[in-house]
């Protein structure tokens, strides 16, 4: 549902798994048949008339919709009985996470979020160092996402539940959460706007949404975490540095920056891991575990309401003085 920049990238990775038939979903009747003519699949137009009527032919549905039709069409989507993938966020508050969380386990459903970053080698990397304690006990983490953000105008409007928050330091939340568990102290150092205007397409957008945010964070392991994300930055940026008693880990999902990992021991080794289709790696599982009746373990709705009462709060603080 939704077959914009993200869609279409979701559309040409079930269609190179070779076991998905994708039906696409799109209001824009000259872009679905765009997609249609491309990549020689069927569309329809109305998602709630789809849902009705083909509901018993369908598996799941992947939407890749704008932010604020997310809550709406997960709901439609699991009480026409059918799994869903969704774009992140899956909900952009804490009360519409829970619901559709609570809806998904009543009716023995699988939703998954869609948080790339845990597909990716280095972070799995990351991930089995923490695990394996070759860092010896972590005691701080930074992580640092940013871009540009200009390809449409909603992604930085407040009301649209655009900006800095929602659009990337979901990413980092999640992954603060998944390599040290639960978080007991929030603190926002410094969040607004730096950019007030955008140019998106020809038309000078006047920015209500946050661009940039910066917090620190305490998981319940004792672990200090610094998270930055922003709207302002040129190109896409992100990378991950965690700190341990024995030795430390950088690491980035952009392939031109390397994997550095330092112990007292060994001292510093250098890995590469290369271009990673991710989102490819996300649909594979999601496929594959619904293929196998299995349930998702990972990027589940109950991870993400986790994840949104840690976004909600940091909005909630930037908004009081905005």
């Amino acid at each position: 549902m939704g077959c914009g920049r993200q869609g279409e990238k979701h559309l040409k990775a079930y269609l190179s798994l070779g076991t998905v038939e994708p039906l696409i979903c799109e209001l824009d009747e000259g872009r679905a048949k765009e997609l249609k003519h491309k990549y020689r699949v069927s569309y329809v137009s109305n998602f709630y008339e789809a849902l009705n009527s083909l509901a018993s032919r369908l598996d799941a549905v992947d939407i890749c919709t704008p932010t604020w039709h997310h809550y709406e069409q997960v709901m439609a989507a699991l009480k026409a009985g059918l799994h869903v993938l969704c774009e992140k966020p899956l909900a952009p508050t804490v009360k519409e996470a829970r619901e559709i969380a609570d809806l998904a386990k009543k009716s023995g459903l699988q939703v998954m979020v869609g948080f790339l970053y845990r597909f990716h080698p280095a972070v799995k990397f990351i991930k089995h160092l923490l695990d394996g304690n070759e860092l010896g006990r972590p005691y701080f983490a930074l992580f640092r996402i940013g871009g540009r953000g200009s390809r449409r105008k909603w992604k930085h409007l407040r009301e649209r539940y655009g900006g800095a928050v929602l659009e990337m330091m979901l990413h980092v939340l999640d992954l603060a959460l998944w390599f040290f568990g639960d978080i007991d102290k929030i603190e926002v150092i410094h969040g607004g706007i730096i950019l007030s205007e955008r140019v998106i397409g020809h038309e000078v957008v006047q920015v209500t949404a946050e661009d940039y945010a910066l917090c620190c964070l305490r998981s319940k392991s004792d672990v200090e975490i610094v998270c930055e994300a922003d709207q302002i930055t040129p190109s896409y940026m992100n990378y991950m540095e965690v700190l341990g008693e024995h030795g430390n880990v950088f690491a980035s999902i952009l392939e031109q920056m390397s994997t550095l990992h330092f112990t007292r021991e060994k001292g510093w080794k250098q890995y590469r891991f290369g271009y990673v289709n991710l989102i490819k790696k996300e649909l594979s599982y999601f496929v594959n575990c619904l293929a196998r009746g299995e349930p998702v373990r990972i990027n589940t709705a109950e991870e993400y309401v986790k994840v949104v009462e840690i976004a909600d709060e940091i909005r909630r603080r930037i908004y009081e003085h905005m």
